[in-house]
């Protein structure tokens, strides 16, 4: 059907069935559109303001440049709809994307300040620069989403999943990330400042050249992540398990890694000056990079050196000896 510019605005289309339909600069304002099904139509630029979506089929359909503010899609199905450089910034409340299906959806440059996305999926979406500042993402799913270059800033990520997702240069200034989940992601050039991530997984992320600066990063797992060229100055890495991370070259200037697993970390170049190393647990092998390669590094003036625990490294056949 072609409906293109036509003025929906206040209608009723509860259930109705709009597949591929020309909405393009069409005007739905204050409409119900609640289970309506709207998949492969073209809404290119639609006036979409405080409309109801709930539970609406908006698979494949084309969004791009549309304005959604205040409008609620909880429940909604938009996997593979292109929403680039869509309007779901917070106006009077919050866009409503709970348990909404974004799976492969084309968000780039989305602008989605203030957005409610609990318990969303967003597995494989493309948010290339996307805007996601002040976001709440409790439990939503990112795994493989494109996030380069996204602002994430002040966002609540408690317990999402971002495992194998591309964050490079993202912004998670500020943002809140208890339990969140960064396996295997790309994090190089990312900016965690000012942030509380405890608990968090990191476990074969790469975060090189990343800064995290004045975030608690207490009890988080960063086993075989690449770390290296890293600013992580003036963090709490306290209980921390850096085990088998490549450490190389990174500061932990002024940071408290109390109780800290550093076993088999490579730690050529690491600046640990004026840290709290209180019983990390060092490889043998560690400590000889520590000792004898790495200029940069001066545990020694942490005051900490004689109650740090070291260990030797395992030498392949099961048993932890020198080499």
């Amino acid at each position: 059907a072609d409906l293109h510019n036509v003025n929906l605005s206040g209608a009723n289309l509860s259930g109705a069935k709009v597949s591929g339909a020309n909405l393009r600069n069409a005007n739905l304002l204050n409409a119900n559109a609640d289970s309506a099904n709207f998949s492969k139509a073209d809404m290119y630029d639609a006036y979409l303001v405080n409309v109801n979506f709930n539970s609406a089929n908006l698979s494949k359909s084309n969004l791009a440049y549309a304005d959604l503010r205040n409008s609620s899609l909880r429940y909604a199905n938009l996997s593979g709809a292109i929403l680039i450089e869509a309007d779901c910034a917070n106006a009077d409340r919050s866009v409503d994307f709970y348990y909404a299906n974004l799976r492969g959806a084309n968000m780039q440059s989305i602008y989605a300040y203030g957005a409610d996305m609990e318990r969303a999926d967003l597995s494989g979406a493309n948010l290339y620069a996307a805007d996601l500042r002040s976001t709440y993402l409790y439990f939503a799913k990112f795994s493989k989403a494109n996030l380069a270059y996204a602002n994430l800033e002040g966002s609540d990520m408690e317990s999402a999943n971002f495992s194998e997702a591309s964050l490079y240069d993202a912004n998670l200034n500020e943002s809140y990330c208890f339990k969140t989940k960064f396996e295997k992601a790309d994090l190089r050039y990312a900016s965690f400042d000012a942030s509380i991530v405890t608990f968090g997984i990191f476990t074969r992320a790469n975060l090189s050249e990343a800064y995290l600066r004045d975030s608690n990063f207490n009890s988080s797992d960063f086993r075989g992540a690449n770390i290296t060229f890293t600013y992580a100055e003036v963090c709490n890495f306290g209980n921390a398990n850096f085990s088998s991370a490549d450490l190389r070259f990174t500061s932990f200037a002024s940071s408290d890694l109390a109780w800290s697993n550093l076993l088999n970390a490579k730690l050529t170049g690491t600046n640990f000056q004026g840290t709290n190393v209180y019983a990390a647990r060092v490889s043998y092998k560690s400590k000889l990079e520590f000792v004898s390669r790495s200029g940069a590094l001066n545990l020694l003036n942490s005051g900490s050196l004689s109650d740090a625990s070291y260990l030797p490294a395992n030498n392949g056949n099961g048993k932890n000896e020198p080499r």
